[in-house]
């Protein structure tokens, strides 16, 4: 697993069992907005960021929280260009 995918899912493991909800969003929004400003086709396609992002957001709904726009823009954003393994 590639540095910095195994950087992101570390990330998300740990916000899942310790951080509260409110870091992971503060963490995951300007990271989505970040990526929506400057990420061509092809980032989004290779980014393991994405996957961060789509856990982020599958963490926030599972206990029942908004997903803020941002993420939800990037994820879909992602799905357009190609992206494969997104939900």
């Amino acid at each position: 697993m590639p540095r910095s995918k195994k950087a992101a899912q570390d990330i998300v493991d740990m916000a899942r069992t310790t951080l509260p909800l409110d870091l992971v969003v503060e963490l995951a929004e300007p990271l989505a907005r970040y990526m929506l400003g400057i990420y061509a086709d092809q980032e989004w396609r290779d980014s393991p960021q994405v996957e961060a992002l789509a856990r982020a957001a599958a963490l926030l709904e599972a206990n029942d929280r908004k997903v803020p726009a941002p993420i939800l823009e990037a994820l879909r954003r992602a799905a357009e260009t190609g992206r494969i393994g997104l939900a």
